[in-house]
């Protein structure tokens, strides 16, 4: 993926990666963060992802984001529900890692706007689908009830629709059927965020 990547990138083309497993994003992640010395990952999830490893697996998909901050990004985590000691622990001891947990979303989000629009430098999105309520999306790897609803999510990424945005992916989409509703959600918010983008 990262070697695909850097091909788009020498011919002035953005990714959209759509994903099975989280840890895809990874590839993307690398490459843009070699051309973008300041590049934010906006990451929307109900898990952190910032597990060292994962069953011994450093590519897990319950680490990716931890490899994404060791490559050198800022993060901004949106829709966390889920997440361990440890990670937590990880995140008080760094400063670049920004969370908004899903009260946040439903109580607060004009703050999280206002926070999106002051993100100075390129953007790569990154939605799991697991960020939105099972109950709307449940065919995921790691269902966690409570998610967010689709307009929310809309409403975050028309936010960053004007901002410098290299690269976006969708991943954890695990239907087993055409017309499945995870499948159509997926489809729904890259077809809509592509219509908002330059």
């Amino acid at each position: 993926i990262e070697d695909t990547v850097n091909e788009l990138i020498d011919l002035n083309l953005k990714p959209l990666i759509i994903g099975g497993e989280h840890s895809a994003s990874i590839g993307a992640i690398n490459a843009l963060s070699k051309k973008y010395e300041n590049l934010t990952v906006v990451h929307f999830d109900a898990h952190r992802d910032l597990a060292f490893e994962f069953i011994g697996e450093k590519y897990s998909h319950a680490a990716v984001m931890r490899r994404a901050h060791e490559a050198g990004v800022d993060l901004v985590q949106i829709g966390i529900r889920s997440s361990s000691y440890e990670e937590e622990e990880f995140v008080k001891s760094t400063y670049n890692i920004q969370t908004f947990k899903i009260n946040d979303v439903h109580k607060h989000m004009d703050a999280i706007e206002y926070y999106l629009i002051n993100i100075d430098g390129p953007i790569y999105i990154s939605i799991d689908m697991d960020v939105i309520d099972p109950a709307i999306a449940p065919s995921v790897g790691n269902p966690t009830p409570g998610g967010l609803f689709i307009s929310e999510v809309e409403t975050l990424l028309k936010t960053l629709s004007n901002k410098n945005i290299v690269g976006f992916d969708v991943v954890e989409t695990a239907s087993d059927r055409l017309g499945d509703n995870t499948a159509v959600v997926a489809a729904k918010l890259i077809y809509d965020f592509l219509t908002l983008i330059e």
